[in-house]
């Protein structure tokens, strides 16, 4: 059987030296390493009636220790306009780092909420029974301990008309260090 041009160039020796060179520059880089970007995406709308804070079932990342990620998020969600939307980010331990939702405060707001949100706090926005987008950014730094970074949400005020999370909503990490 004859071997492919690649196949045959794998089975030498590096003649030139630069063989780890090549693999970094052409082949996808796997794991987390630093500029890998790594997305989850949500497969399915998901309601909550909830004020409780909750894990979002499908939008964690695993997250390395001693490492920092940009933290970007498309969060496509409706609901009651008297309920609105209390979300955060959990981190593992000694995690530090601060991310902004980037949407208005209230139902009808103008005011975009930019303040710097620590992870495990929750910030509240505005939805609408016709939809929002909520697109989150942040930065984070994890310690010596390795864990999961995941979206927690719910409703900030009870209403009987469930807050939904749509399905195409998506978080993504880059590793930047």
């Amino acid at each position: 059987m004859a071997l492919t041009l690649l196949q045959a160039h794998t089975v030498v020796a590096d003649p030139h030296g630069d063989r780890a060179w090549a693999t970094d520059m052409f082949v996808p880089r796997v794991g987390d390493v630093v500029s890998k970007a790594r997305t989850v995406d949500k497969p399915a709308d998901e309601p909550r009636t909830s004020t409780v804070l909750a894990d979002d079932t499908s939008l964690t990342i695993p997250v390395a220790a001693n490492a920092r990620y940009a933290m970007d998020a498309f969060l496509i969600v409706d609901g009651d306009e008297a309920a609105g939307m209390s979300l955060t980010f959990t981190a593992p331990s000694g995690s530090s780092g601060s991310w902004a939702p980037m949407a208005p405060q209230t139902a009808g707001g103008t005011d975009q909420q930019l303040r710097p949100t620590a992870y495990g706090q929750a910030a509240n926005v505005g939805v609408t029974a016709d939809g929002v987008i909520i697109p989150p950014r942040g930065a984070l730094v994890t310690s010596n301990t390795a864990g999961d970074f995941t979206l927690q949400w719910a409703q900030t005020v009870t209403s009987q008309s469930p807050l939904t999370l749509r399905a195409g909503s998506w978080l993504l990490l880059t590793r930047t260090a």
